[in-house]
């Protein structure tokens, strides 16, 4: 587009001292008014970016669109495929997010190969942790197998929406397996601490020798589903022979 097409008609900056500031010096906008211009061509195009910045609370609405899109384009920019990102922000949204960009550079997302974007909707007016439903569909699209675990009869409460996927994994980094935010006892000990550390013991266990550390939840229950009550990878008559046989 024309210069003017953004910036207005040359007149104005001669004529009118006060919006010249505001012409020349986008920062002295107010964010809904800098993004009004960009929001002019980018309505039908990007559906429901106008209507979201525009109307609704958004995780980035007190930002401009120039923050982290290139306002001007340049000899190598293609201007018909790009976002023109002034960094690649749907790889790396570390402009702002320093902290989150190292911790999921480092873990099994990031060695995956998985973008912020493919997680997160950058316009959307809800951060994917306020939206329970989108979480789950997002975490599923990619790992169909525990779709299927927790089709079983017997599992956690994820279908009842109950729990999600991050009230036991964290999504951007962890040391331990699978991402867990704790080691695996300690994960069930967030829901299950009566059972986890009553004297160090399994309450069914009647006081035998199975302390906590040495025979672990996951050893016996799939957390995921499972075809047996308790979420038992066996039948309650026939576990202990997976072990005492």
């Amino acid at each position: 587009p024309a210069c003017e097409t953004c910036h207005g008609s040359p007149d104005k900056h001669l004529i009118e001292q006060e919006k010249t500031a505001n012409i020349l010096n986008p920062e002295s906008l107010s964010a809904r008014k800098a993004n009004a211009t960009c929001l002019n061509c980018h309505n039908e195009k990007n559906v429901g970016v106008s209507e979201r910045f525009r109307s609704l609370p958004n995780m980035h609405g007190s930002m401009r669109c120039y923050e982290c899109h290139k306002p001007h384009l340049n000899a190598k920019d293609d201007s018909t495929g790009l976002d023109l990102f002034k960094k690649d922000m749907s790889v790396d949204c570390s402009l702002c997010h320093q902290q989150r960009a190292r911790e999921l550079e480092n873990s099994g997302h990031g060695r995956a190969a998985i973008k912020c974007s493919d997680c997160h909707e950058l316009h959307k007016t809800e951060t994917i942790s306020q939206d329970i439903e989108g979480e789950i569909e997002k975490c599923i699209s990619c790992h169909p197998d525990k779709e299927l675990e927790f089709k079983q009869p017997y599992t956690h409460p994820l279908r009842e929406r109950q729990i999600r996927c991050s009230s036991c994994h964290n999504p951007h980094s962890s040391r331990y397996e699978g991402m867990l935010k704790k080691d695996k006892d300690k994960t069930c000990g967030q829901c299950h601490a009566d059972i986890v550390i009553k004297a160090g013991k399994h309450p069914e266990s009647k006081n035998t020798n199975h302390p906590f550390g040495v025979v672990g939840c996951m050893d016996c229950h799939n957390p995921h589903g499972a075809n047996f009550d308790k979420v038992l990878k066996h039948s309650v008559s026939t576990i202990c022979v997976t072990c005492h046989n």
